[in-house]
This record gives structure tokens, sequence and C-alpha cells, in this order.
């Protein structure tokens, strides 16, 4: 009895032993099935985004970083969000059904005159001709775009100055519109201990022999726009009033790095960016440069008020009244008297002989012969 008991106990274990086995095999072959489909399942978005576009376009949608602080759009990007029309393989499945169509219809026909591929052929080009001409305004639209972003227009208060593109970026005239790109801009004058005192618009008495220092910063100057529309250049109208004008050392550094020279000629003030230093910028994912420079000149005491010693600057959009006092060329101009002899030979009159000469006097940088 006790023996029959234990050989059943056995058959028992065994049969559970099979038992669960079966269940382990079933449950790996579905754990199998859920991998397989699972990794399918991810792998089709990758499937989806690595389809070859033909549009020729970046998928963008603007974001905040795409515009300015005041709302206007910086972004280079064009908006644009592919459809199926701009994946290679629709167009090939598209051309492929539109082949078998034609063919079947060529065998009803009894296989038509060789005309059809040459009919075939002018369509395709007639259409990639609509294609180019339809992106054509687009292309202009977008250059126009850029172009108005950051004018060259003439300068400022009207005084006819004029900077092309090519010679670059008018600070002056855009601190009159709407696209201002100059920060501020401050004048000075040195005192007699050697400091500097900030000229304000109006009320400002300064010495008619006195320095006169012109301080601009400019912002948000777009870099790309800067080197191809521009030839990496900043210019800035050099006022009337100034005379004799120098820039230090005509260097623009950024830390102990030269970036830029600036110079003066004739009335413009130029600063000139090394395109391998805005290229590098892009490189770094900066899109705009701020910054400032300034000039050292004295003054034109010719544009002066000979009686109120009061002259109006204006700069920036701004009118400055500075006042140097009366007779300032007769306190602060420099006056130097030159005779020289014009002959050898002297002059026999009634009155006796005398030689020819002249008299040269000079005021500041008007000149007078006397003789």
């Amino acid at each position: 009895m006790q023996s029959n008991k234990g050989s059943e106990y056995f058959k028992n274990l065994i049969k559970d032993k099979t038992r669960l086995k079966r269940w382990r095999k079933m449950i790996l072959c579905l754990s199998c099935v859920v991998v397989f489909c699972t990794v399918y399942a991810l792998i089709l978005p990758a499937l989806t985004l690595e389809r070859k576009t033909i549009c020729g376009k970046e998928e963008h949608m603007h974001t905040e970083a795409c515009y300015s602080t005041e709302g206007q759009l910086i972004c280079e990007k064009e908006e644009h969000t592919h459809t199926e029309t701009c994946y290679a393989d629709t167009q090939t499945t598209n051309s492929q059904m539109e082949d078998n169509t034609e063919q079947n219809q060529n065998s009803e026909q009894n296989k038509a005159p060789d005309t059809n591929e040459t009919d075939a052929v002018q369509d395709v080009e007639n259409e990639a001709e609509a294609e180019n001409v339809a992106e054509t305004p687009t292309a202009q639209a977008n250059e126009a775009i850029m172009m108005a972003a950051e004018p060259a227009a003439e300068g400022e208060g009207g005084t006819g100055s004029t900077t092309t593109a090519t010679e670059g970026f008018d600070l002056s005239a855009s601190a009159i519109t709407s696209e201002n790109k100059v920060k501020s801009v401050t004048l000075y004058y040195q005192k007699a201990d050697g400091t500097w005192e900030e000229i304000l618009t109006s009320g400002s008495k300064i010495p008619g022999n006195a320095k006169i220092k012109l301080s601009v910063a400019y912002e948000k100057i777009q870099i790309r726009n800067l080197i191809d529309t521009y030839n990496c250049t900043l210019t800035y109208d050099l006022p009337e009033l100034f005379r004799n004008v120098t820039t230090i050392n005509g260097a623009i550094m950024e830390g102990l790095e030269q970036v830029g020279t600036l110079s003066v000629s004739g009335e413009k003030i130029k600063v000139q960016f090394k395109k391998e230093y805005l290229e590098n910028k892009i490189k770094l994912g900066t899109t705009t440069i701020e910054g400032d420079f300034y000039i050292l000149g004295d003054v034109n005491l010719s544009k002066v008020n000979q009686t109120t010693g009061e002259t109006t600057l204006q700069t920036a959009g701004k009118d400055y009244t500075l006042d140097f006092g009366p007779d300032a060329i007769a306190q602060y101009g420099n006056v130097s008297v030159q005779k020289k002899c014009t002959s050898e030979k002297a002059i026999s009159t009634p009155n006796g002989n005398f030689l020819p000469y002249t008299i040269t006097v000079t005021a500041g940088e008007t000149v007078r012969k006397l003789g």
C-alpha cells in the first residue's frame, strides 16, 4: 500500500513538472512576439524620417527664438512643413502608376505613334520650367525682406550723406528708423584737467580749444546679413563740427584679439570686421553682434556763429546746441603771420625803392594772403 502511494506521488510530480515546462515555452514564445512587435513599432517612425525629400527645403516652424524683443522676425530660415508630395517615394509611386496607365492605354490603342513619348518629355520640361518660375518670386521676395531688414538709406537729419550696401551698413541712417541698431550716441569734451565731461543736448558751454569725443554703441546687428550684404562693414556719418579726427590705434578689440579696424574716410567713420571673426561667431551659434567705438577730434570753429559762439550739431536724430562763447576764434583760434619776399629785384618808384613780398595770415584753417 505504501509503495503504490509513493509511485503515484512521483507520477504526479513528473506531470506537474512537464506542465510547467510547457507553460514556460508558451510564455517564452509570447515574449518573443511582444519584443518583435515592439521593436518594429519603434523602427517605423525612423523609417518615415529617413524618407528622402525632393522639395529641397528644410522643415522648420518659427518659435519665440526666431523673433527679436521688438517682435521683428530675425530667423533666416523659411517656415515649411513636409507633406506627402515632398517625398521621393510618393513621387516615384505616382510616376509608376502614371506609366502603367499610359502603357495600358497604348496597348489598347495597338501601339500609338512615338510622338506620345516626345509629348511626355515636353510636359515634364514644361512642369520643371513652371516650378522654376514659381520659385523665382519666392527667392526675390526673400531677398527683398533681407534688404529691408537693414536698409542702406540716407544719412541722419537729411544731410544727404548716403552709404551704399558695398560701403557698409549705415548706423546713423538706422538710428532714425524703426530698424534702429544704435544703442546710444554720446558726445564728450575734454576739460583742462584731462577728464571727459558729457555734452548735453542743450546748455553745454565748451572751450573752443577742447577735444571732442564721439562714442557710438550698436546692437542687434545680423552677422550673416553683415557678411553677405554689407562687406563686414559698419559706417557712421561724421558730424560737420569735427576736424583733425583721430581713431587712437584704429583697432577693434575683443579681449586681447583684434577683430577689426576703425578708420575715418571723408565724412564716414568705418568699422571693418574680419570675415573669419564673423564666420566663427556664426559657427558658435551667435547670430547678432554688439559693441562700441569712438573717435576724437578738434572743433571746427568756422562752423560756429561768430557773434553768439553757438552752433548746432546733428547726429543720430538728435540736435546738440553747443556754446563756445562769443569771439571763439579770437580766443581759441590759432593765428599766425608769415612774411615772404617774392622777388630779389627791387622795384623803383618815384617814392623810393622797395622789395615785393607777401604776408600770409592763418587763423585756424582759414588762410588769407596779402601783398
